[in-house]
């Protein structure tokens, strides 16, 4: 086996090649299309379909991955609709208590309670002022 068609001829039938003499033989341009003709030549007399990745396992696993996919989802929407609820049932109680607080009590009994500190600010003492800037 030393023309390279030899050697792409004999991988393509099932033969042992050496990995060494097969990358050889793929090094040249023209042995690569020589491989790619007879892999297509292949296909066309045997009728062979290109391989793909539809197999039992694999629409299992498609199967199982679009199930969670579809339960995220479900959760996601529960989660925003349920978050959108409770705000707004939320937000209707506390203004229902703002009223009845403000309803019930007239603004002229409500009297803020006596200080227990006083703090005092003196310009130059305790704080300096500045003209510009913050």
């Amino acid at each position: 086996m030393t023309d390279r068609f030899d050697i792409v001829a004999a991988f393509v039938d099932g033969e042992s090649v050496p990995a060494f003499d097969l990358g050889t033989a793929l090094a040249h341009d023209d042995a690569r299309a020589y491989l790619i003709d007879v892999l297509a030549l292949r296909g066309l007399v045997t009728g062979a379909r290109p391989a793909t990745a539809s197999s039992t396992a694999t629409v299992g696993a498609r199967r199982r991955a679009l199930t969670l996919r579809f339960a995220a989802a479900a959760l996601i929407v529960a989660g925003v609709a349920g978050g959108f609820a409770f705000g707004r049932t939320t937000g209707e109680r506390e203004a229902r208590v703002d009223r009845l607080v403000t309803d019930s009590t007239p603004a002229s009994t409500a009297v803020a309670p006596a200080p227990t500190h006083v703090i005092r600010m003196e310009n130059g003492v305790t704080w300096n002022e500045r003209s510009g800037g913050n």
